[in-house]
């Protein structure tokens, strides 16, 4: 009888910052096991750790905008949208105010770890 394959072992969340140095921040970049990740506090007040190379061409996160605006709409209010899960979003742990960062499960896939790949690397360097 052939085994399964066995899941990876769980890691031990990565303390991140203070919140409050967080929460000023807005935005701050962290490397995590090789994998780049970026803490952003929201327009509601809530702090989200994803993936920092964006699933659509690895371009970084941190230097552009995350929020989906329509600049042809003045009255259009900024929001949090998704469009299914491409892009790798992280657990975050608040213990008395520090944050901590715990590793999505990486075996579920996601669009945005393409250029997290030997490959996907290579094809930012060439853009």
């Amino acid at each position: 009888m052939a085994e399964s394959p066995s899941a990876p072992p769980m890691q031990e969340p990565v303390f991140v910052g203070r919140r409050e140095d967080l929460v000023k921040a807005k935005k701050t970049k962290i490397t995590v096991n090789d994998r780049e990740i970026i803490i952003v506090y929201s327009t509601k007040g809530k702090l989200h750790a994803i993936d920092a190379l964006c699933y659509h061409q690895g371009g970084s996160l941190f230097e552009g905008d995350i929020e989906a605006v329509n600049p042809r709409k003045s009255k259009t209010k900024t929001v949090w949208k998704t469009l299914g899960r491409k892009q790798r979003i992280h657990r975050l742990i608040d213990k008395e105010d520090d944050v901590y960062v715990e590793l999505s499960d990486l075996t579920d896939k996601r669009e945005s770890d393409y250029f997290y790949t030997e490959e996907g690397r290579n094809s930012i360097s060439i853009m």
